[in-house]
């Protein structure tokens, strides 16, 4: 038996010490006193080393027994102390909870399993108008417009299979006013572990959307109105420069010149803002051609030469290979080019090496345009793709643009089926890469009976130009694509004539068309059987309602396009 600690060990050997004198001294007395009572035990040969050692056993026996009394004491004092702190503790928290509950900024949302509201703080009264007590026990859904029911559904189920999904919600105030609403979910737990409902922190952000359109509309507006007096100064300017209006001077011919450049700069300036208003609300279009990027990249080597050469510096054109002739918007891809060779240009010092350059591989071709400048820290690499953003070097190397080339070129690059990065340290220089697939964009057949579904999956498709056909049926789909053969097939299980397991089916008899691949969707649950029956590839599926987020990804996965594969990354060095 272990002693806990040197104070218990002394404790301990102290009264059984004291108990085991006592016991001896009563043993001892005891003995006497029989003795003393029955005379013809002296008659007897009793020692009296029995009596003591039978009074020092019940010594030691009581002495052992009144230490374990003491520790049990100690314990239950410790025990008590504890659970008193704990009550103070619990107190406290719960307490804490009902301050963060009450008082806090956000509305605070807890649903039960079935979607009802179970509690409701007052930031909710606050937002919405209505009493809180009206609303327990009311379906969460109830209070969102209808367009966004589908995904606060599919956000709760996310929730209560262990998720943390944040989305965007659209309510309904006690006067019929629209709220917009930023969610974070979490999972509600029992004192097992077990998922038994939702917590929804739903922030107000229909201010900031506001501004947000309001922005994007004054931009819009204000571009249009700059266009028309820029536009007057440059044929003004020219006029001067030309000498339409009189003779003038060499300085006045600099000076002039340095107006006409900052023209320029402010129309690109217009430009990009207007772009980057279209981008918003995805209205870019692209006129796509068959066309060769290595031409491109000989013009803007061309164009830029002078330029380059008034830096002393050296401008290369590194084309690895020949490249196939693809699809892409020219004006676009240009203005793209001009971006990255303009930072280049800027942030490289004088007597520099710029490098325009381009590989195909694997069908994807592969541009870049890489200098010796001053670099970009990793921490920056992804933040100064965002709008108004600008390499922070502490170098002065001309003028500092709007932030917005970087942010242009990537989305035109996103909506050329490509992804754009780069590569970089700070003081060594930077790599901007592009990657476009050389393939037309792919074509997708959307099989669903369903009008309204049909129109909002061809929405959800629109900003990636892919090209979509449509069938609202088993028979139609099937001819369509026997006779167009897609890219892609996103087929509705339940559908009149023939259901979707049929359409699999007949897909899988033809060599024309087994190999074709599949995404299904449907509200119901699957015939796990009856797909494995008709096929070993794996199918992935979708439960309706669909996220424009999960139909992208889902078709993207299909199609091979989310691969973070850079297949310069090996080669250009």
């Amino acid at each position: 038996m272990g002693l806990i600690n040197k104070k218990a060990e002394f404790v301990v050997t102290k009264g059984v010490l004291e108990n085991s004198l006592v016991g001896t001294c009563m043993g001892l007395l005891v003995g006497l006193a029989i003795r003393g009572f029955f005379p013809r035990l002296n008659e007897i040969n009793l020692d009296w080393v029995i009596f003591i050692l039978i009074g020092l056993l019940i010594g030691i026996a009581s002495g052992f027994e009144r230490d374990r009394k003491q520790v049990l004491m100690r314990r239950k004092a410790q025990l008590e102390a504890e659970i008193r702190q704990s009550r103070v503790s619990l107190l406290t928290t719960e307490e804490r909870y009902k301050n963060l509950f009450n008082y806090a900024n956000d509305i605070i949302l807890i649903l039960e399993s079935d979607g009802r509201f179970a509690e409701l703080n007052p930031k909710f009264e606050e937002i919405f108008g209505y009493s809180a007590n009206e609303w327990l026990g009311r379906s969460f859904y109830d209070l969102l417009t209808s367009n966004c029911r589908d995904e606060a559904i599919k956000n709760f189920w996310e929730t209560l299979k262990g998720g943390n999904p944040r989305f965007i919600l659209d309510a309904v105030q006690v006067r019929g006013g629209v709220v917009n609403l930023s969610c974070a979910s979490s999972p509600v737990r029992d004192a097992e572990g077990e998922v038994i409902g939702a917590m929804i922190i739903a922030r107000d952000i229909s201010e900031s959307k506001n501004l947000e359109e309001l922005q994007n509309r004054f931009v819009s507006h204000a571009s249009h109105e700059l266009r028309t007096p820029l536009t007057a100064m440059r044929e003004f300017v020219s006029l001067l420069v030309d000498g339409v209006v009189g003779e003038i001077t060499e300085e006045q011919k600099q000076y002039l010149g340095r107006v006409e450049s900052n023209i320029d700069r402010l129309s690109r300036i217009i430009d990009n803002l207007l772009l980057m208003a279209q981008a918003d609300e995805e209205k870019i279009t692209l006129d796509k051609r068959l066309l060769d990027l290595s031409e491109l990249l000989r013009q803007v080597r061309g164009d830029y030469q002078a330029a380059a050469a008034k830096k002393n510096q050296e401008l290369i054109l590194n084309l690895e290979g020949e490249l196939p002739r693809f699809h892409f918007d020219p004006d676009r891809m240009m203005q793209v080019l001009i971006n990255l060779l303009g930072n280049a240009m800027k942030y490289t010092p004088d007597g520099g090496k710029i490098e325009l350059g381009a590989r195909c591989e694997k069908g994807i071709v592969t541009a870049w345009v890489k200098d010796n400048g001053v670099g970009i820290d990793p921490e920056q690499h992804e933040r100064i793709f965002d709008r108004f953003q600008q390499i922070r070097d502490g170098h002065k190397f001309g003028r500092k643009g709007a932030g917005l080339g970087l942010a242009i070129s990537r989305e035109i690059i996103r909506l050329h089926r490509g992804r754009m990065w780069v590569e970089s340290q700070s003081g060594v220089g930077s790599c901007f890469y592009f990657s476009i697939p050389v393939s037309q964009a792919p074509k997708i057949l959307l099989v669903d009976d369903d009008p309204d579904l049909v129109e909002m999956y061809k929405d959800f498709l629109a900003p990636y130009h892919y090209r979509v056909e449509v069938a609202y049926n088993g028979e139609e789909a099937l001819e369509k694509a026997r006779s167009q053969t897609p890219d892609l097939m996103v087929l509705d299980v339940v559908m009149p004539r023939m259901n979707g397991y049929e359409v699999i089916g007949r897909l899988q008899e033809s060599a024309q068309t087994c190999n074709i691949p599949l995404v299904i969707l449907t509200a119901y649950g699957l015939d796990q059987k009856r797909l494995n029956g008709l096929g070993h590839r794996l199918i992935p599926a979708l439960h309706k309602p669909v996220s424009m987020n999960e139909f992208i990804g889902a078709v993207r996965d299909s199609l091979g396009e989310n691969s973070e594969e850079n297949p310069a990354r090996s080669a250009i060095q």
